[in-house]
């Protein structure tokens, strides 16, 4: 005999199946934990495995933190993140603050990014220094009331020759 079909099947009490209702019991607690995330705005159904969020919150990163912070929860198969960014926007405004941010937070002039702002959808183009400044002028930009939406095409250039990687 060459093959052998050994059907054994060993089960732990950590290998029991959740219920959709055990999943839903742990999305509710997940986003009341996390105090970056207004829990009372945003409403979850879980189908399958699957969860969708929805509701109304101030910024985009309290839509990402939602996602974030259920989206590896044990029984979690997927996260359709339906939550809506609801301040309104002021352009000119956003575009300031925007800007301003980028003077603070990051290691060089803010001249090496462009911003561009269609509705409530900021774009980010350009070079900066680190991994840390990318991440701290992009979580800035989420932070600003009324954007729903990031388009992150900043890149790293640490020796300041983004003439060499222009990129269109």
């Amino acid at each position: 005999m060459l093959d052998v079909a050994n059907e054994i099947e060993v089960k732990t009490p950590s290998d029991r199946h959740l219920t959709d209702f055990d999943i839903a019991k742990a999305v509710r607690h997940a986003l009341e934990w996390n105090v970056l995330i207004p829990d009372d705005q945003i409403h979850s159904t879980v189908s399958d495995g699957w969860v969708t969020l929805e509701g109304n919150v101030e910024y985009f990163t309290e839509r990402t933190d939602a996602e974030r912070a259920v989206s590896h929860l044990r029984g979690v198969r997927g996260v359709i993140n339906e939550i809506k960014v609801t301040t309104p926007v002021d352009q000119e405004k956003l575009k300031f603050l925007i800007e301003d941010v980028l003077e603070l937070r990051a290691d060089r002039e803010a001249k090496r990014i462009k911003v561009k702002i269609d509705g409530s959808e900021v774009t980010l183009i350009g070079a900066v220094n680190s991994w840390d400044e990318k991440k701290a002028i992009v979580g800035a930009v989420g932070h600003t009331p009324g954007v729903t939406a990031i388009r992150d095409h900043l890149f790293v250039d640490p020796y300041g020759m983004e003439f060499a990687f222009a990129r269109p």
